[in-house]
């Protein structure tokens, strides 16, 4: 563009071209009944980028120059310009392949052109990364600002995320944010949300300035829809808000002017671009007609500072009443992403846990593992709203670190292995097998190791006595399963395995001496099959299949009022959206499924386990269902095998309970939400498909059922009625032609989502007590986290045959990560060691929770109170540590991080 571009309007031409959008303003005011004074604009330039849609990651790396020179060159061009972004991974981009674009960005930042915004690593979806997720997000982006901008973001920038999470004020705040901005909220499908600009106020009290506005086109209309909405409180008045009230309620409450302050981003959008000399043109006429102010979402928080005491809190999730069906669609992307979550964690901490010992930390593979898990999980990767090749290539990267972090779990529990004392002159002939338990409490569970299908396994304990074992197959796989117990929180216990070869017709071992019972497995005068162990008596209907019974046994308790895991079909022809939406008449529209199996058999009896399996079609679609009860543990384990076929259909299994309660728990990212199980307003009505992580239930305070799984995230509550929605069957989104994978005609690709086996495992918890008493957040990381095994030599050792490096003493805490420090300045030292442990209390309490470091350590010498950054907080006194231990007291809901100090030596 040439110099004329910089140069004013000639006179002739620009008092006529002021007037006309001065008019054009005026009169969109007015017919909104306002003034035209009454509010001022702030515009700042901004684009927002998909990461990857309607196109592949890598063409995303294109259209971030692309958008970023635009910018750039808007810099220079207007004086006026300014320019926001978000996403340190479109930074580390320029960083690594542009490295001149990446220094121009950095010196407009310090001339305040640039604002850099947005400090989580890619814009995440708000509901399904789990808490620590959102933590490395927020870790790993808000440091790399720091790194190369000398700063970190104030304001976190979600303009396009489909809802958020209760627990996220918080997380934001404790890693630098003062302010957050979105859009999605005004895409309501149903209800009006209430409110622009408010305080949002998380479970545990923390709140941030937050505010929702449009993104803006050239539009003029755009400029001002939302004028009229954003209203604060008088002066002098207070509301606390939530989805319990209607918008009447609240808005009543607030005062009839709308705030004077107003935000416009505006640029072009999804597929960057950034603004338009068009949109820029317009902006600079605005200016110079006194409407609005170019500048940046910094200053105009700054501005929004002063009606701070006039602000209604908002204390509840933000629930979007749109794209319900992003928590379901695309099964095993979400799937990889729990997975990987876990095995992230598991791996930093064996590996924190070695470092104690003087081994080298593994940072930069770690580090990769989970930049790649974050990137995944941007607003249209996980959420399932992307094409084909973008599964493509997510698969291809899930892949490649899943692998990378099975080897460093591997090495280093090897590490951990080779340490401890396993030498057992009374098994010599039989290999040490250390079991090993990265959550924080002590754990009975089964482990399943692999054999071929002529041989099996017998384990003993260290003490010579043997444990029942059971041989069971998993598809074309086996596995001899057995239950440990008691394993060390942190810690791990020893066993001793011998491989055999069962000679023909030889009973299976089963050493009744052990505390667990056998799994009795009958058949009921009618063909149902009845499964028992000493907790629970489960009846599989020989009629329908469907779970017809649960008796708790302990408390002499029928748990349900109707079948359990029972599917549902549904057609799911959402006209808007589709890979997004689920059609809101679903329940109208049912498929029949086949009322009777076609098999029911007994897969599984023995000492360990009973398994009842259960075909049926479900419409087009083959599905197998297995129910499982293991001895001593209260729960029916579930595996739903679909080899879906179905297109514009939804699948949910639904658990029909005798609990009468008013409200339904859910967990959530580093939290759990209570919802109503029947609406109390319109903004309940329209949260008939609900967010949770790892499980959710019902519970009258005396008694409840929860439902556990392992990577599905959308449900549903109809009074006593639980839905885990399992699959749908979307069309596709379109492509832009160049996003066509090279060797795949478009002819070939798929046009809708999901279809083909899907294997999805859930268990069904009856408990005594509520969810606090019932320890629902162990529940679940314990279905979700197995046990970590690894065979080793007979050896001596520092380490005895069980133990623990760590042990926390906590009622409702728990140790959700264990790492090194970012800024580790022991790394060069073998005998310095600093670790970062991540407490959360889970169970909306007061906790006090202590913390006892056993090992090779010589002395602990320093805890600090640290914020989500590893920065310290500046809480002083709020932690004690002496003899090797650390004490704290944590607050309801609290996400606490200290950082240890400790001078050791090891073997």
């Amino acid at each position: 563009m040439d110099d004329a571009a910089q140069q004013p309007l000639p006179d002739s031409a620009e008092p006529i071209k002021t007037r006309m959008l001065r008019l054009a303003f005026e009169t969109v005011m007015r017919l909104q009944g306002k003034h035209p004074g009454q509010v001022r604009f702030l515009a700042a330039g901004h684009s927002h980028l998909d990461a990857a849609w309607r196109w592949r990651a890598f063409q995303t790396r294109s259209k971030a120059k692309l958008t970023f020179r635009n910018a750039l060159r808007n810099i220079d061009q207007y004086p006026e310009f300014s320019f926001a972004q978000s996403s340190p991974q479109f930074y580390e981009w320029m960083k690594d392949r542009q490295p001149r674009i990446f220094r121009a960005i950095q010196n407009a930042a310090k001339r305040g052109r640039w604002d850099i915004v947005g400090g989580c690593w890619i814009e995440p979806d708000g509901n399904m990364p789990d808490g620590e997720s959102f933590v490395r997000q927020r870790l790993y982006g808000q440091r790399f600002y720091l790194d190369h901008f000398g700063k970190v973001s104030e304001i976190e920038w979600l303009p396009d995320t489909f809802g958020f999470a209760w627990t996220l004020p918080q997380i934001f705040v404790k890693s630098g944010a003062k302010y957050f901005w979105t859009t999605k909220l005004l895409w309501n499908d149903t209800n009006n949300f209430p409110l622009r600009t408010f305080l949002w106020r998380g479970p545990d009290g923390t709140e941030i300035l937050t505010h929702v506005s449009p993104l803006f086109g050239v539009n003029a209309n755009d400029f001002f829809r939302t004028v009229s909405a954003n209203r604060i409180l008088p002066p002098g008045e207070e509301l606390e808000a939530d989805y319990s009230m209607s918008e009447r309620q609240i808005r009543r409450r607030l005062d009839r002017k709308p705030l004077p302050e107003a935000f416009i981003a505006y640029g072009l959008g999804d597929g960057g671009g950034g603004p338009t000399p068009a949109e820029i043109d317009i902006m600079r006429t605005l200016q110079a007609a006194d409407v609005l102010d170019i500048g940046t979402p910094t200053e105009f928080f700054s501005r929004l500072e002063q009606y701070r005491d006039r602000l209604p809190v908002w204390n509840d999730e933000l629930y979007l009443e749109f794209h319900r069906g992003c928590l379901t669609t695309q099964g095993l992307v979400k799937r990889y992403n729990r997975r990987l979550e876990l095995k992230a964690r598991d791996a930093e901490i064996v590996h924190s846990m070695n470092s104690l010992f003087g081994d080298p930390y593994p940072e930069d593979e770690l580090r990769e593992v989970w930049k790649t898990i974050l990137f995944h999980q941007f607003h249209d990767i996980l959420p399932g709203s992307s094409i084909p090749e973008v599964y493509d290539d997510a698969y291809e990267a899930y892949e490649r670190v899943e692998t990378q972090a099975n080897d460093l779990i591997r090495g280093g529990l090897y590490s951990i292995a080779r340490r401890i004392a396993t030498h057992n002159p009374a098994l010599q002939d039989m290999a040490p097998l250390v079991v090993y338990n990265t959550l924080s409490w002590d754990r009975t569970g089964d482990v399943r190791l692999e054999v071929t299908p002529a041989r099996t396994l017998r384990v003993f304990n260290a003490d010579g006595s043997e444990a029942a074992t059971q041989k069971v197959a998993l598809g074309n796989r086996f596995f001899v399963m057995f239950t440990v117990s008691d394993v060390p929180g942190m810690g791990y216990r020893t066993y001793y395995v011998r491989e055999e070869k069962p000679e023909a017709g030889a009973p299976e071992p089963a050493p009744w001496n052990e505390p667990y019972g056998q799994v009795a497995v009958s058949e009921s005068s009618d063909g149902s099959v009845i499964l028992e162990n000493e907790f629970l008596k489960v009846t599989v209907d020989a009629a329908t299949g469907w779970i017809s019974s649960i008796i708790d046994k302990v408390n002499a308790r029928e748990m349900l009022d109707g079948p359990a895991n029972e599917l549902r079909l549904y057609r799911d022809s959402s006209m808007v959206y589709p890979a997004w939406n689920i059609d809101p008449h679903y329940r109208e529209k049912e498929i029949p499924i086949e009322p009777h199996p076609e098999m029911i058999e007994v897969r599984d009896r023995g000492p360990v386990a009973g398994t009842v399996a259960v075909r049926r079609m479900a419409h087009t679609s083959p599905v197998t269902q297995e129910i499982r009860l293991v001895a001593g543990r209260p729960f029916i384990y579930c595996a739903t095998v679909v080899d879906w076929q179905e297109k514009k259909a939804l699948l949910k299994t639904w658990f029909h309970t005798a609990i009468k309660s008013d409200t339904v728990a859910a967990e959530i990212p580093y939290g759990v939400i209570e919802r109503p199980t029947r609406p109390r307003s319109r903004y309940d009505k329209a949260r008939w498909e609900m967010p949770c992580q790892k499980w959710f239930g019902l519970d009258d305070g005396r008694y409840g059922i929860a439902v556990l799984n392992d990577g599905k995230y959308g449900f549903s509550c109809e009074g006593s009625s639980l839905g885990l929605t399992l699959l749908r069957g979307p069309r596709y989104p379109a492509a832009v032609v160049n996003a066509w994978g090279l060797s795949e005609p478009a002819s070939d690709r798929p046009r809708y989502t999901d279809q083909g086996i899907h294997v999805m495992r859930y268990a069904i918890f009856p408990h005594s007590g509520s969810w606090r008493d019932a320890k629902l957040w162990r529940r679940g990381l314990e279905f979700n986290a197995p046990f970590i095994t690894m065979r080793t030599s007979h050896h001596q050792g520092a380490m005895p045959p069980q133990g623990s490096s760590l042990i926390c003493d906590a009622e409702t805490t728990y140790i959700a990560a264990i790492k090194r420090p970012e800024d580790n300045p022991g790394r060069h030292d073998a005998r310095f060691h600093q670790l970062v442990v991540r407490l959360v209390e889970a169970a909306g309490e007061h906790d006090t929770v202590r913390l006892t470091f056993h090992g090779p350590l010589l002395e602990l010498t320093d805890v600090n109170d640290m914020d989500l950054l590893e920065f310290s907080s500046g809480a002083a006194g709020l932690v004690e540590a002496e003899q090797g231990a650390v004490t704290l007291n944590m607050k309801p809901f609290e996400i606490r991080t200290i950082k240890v100090t400790l001078i050791g030596s090891g073997p």
